[in-house]
């Protein structure tokens, strides 16, 4: 589970997309609360009124690991788990570094 966890962490759900999740969450409850921003009330004491225990952001990354653990454990070769995995056959054709550091008219 661990392993799962680091792979979808690393791939989907980056720190600053989990932020942006949340201020959208909290955004949502202050709307349906009708809480003005001019209040200065924390998002801890909105949670705890809602009794809220589980943050969105939360929620997206446990379905996250759930379906990669559905995907990972099918059979064979299918498109869904070679894209999961990210696993493609054969070798990338190694670039050399100085040619892309020169400018295109350069290398004409």
């Amino acid at each position: 589970m661990s392993q799962l966890h680091r792979t979808w962490k690393d791939r989907n759900i980056s720190i600053k997309t989990k932020v942006r999740i949340d201020a959208f969450e909290m955004w949502c409850w202050r709307r349906m609360l009708r809480i003005p921003w001019t209040a200065h009330r924390t998002n801890a004491s909105i949670l705890r009124q809602l009794k809220i225990t589980r943050r969105l952001s939360t929620t997206c990354l446990k379905r996250t690991l759930e379906y990669f653990g559905h995907i990972a454990r099918r059979d064979g070769d299918n498109l869904e788990k070679i894209v999961v995995t990210g696993k493609v056959e054969g070798k990338r054709p190694r670039i050399k570094s100085a040619l892309l550091s020169t400018p295109k008219c350069i290398r004409l």
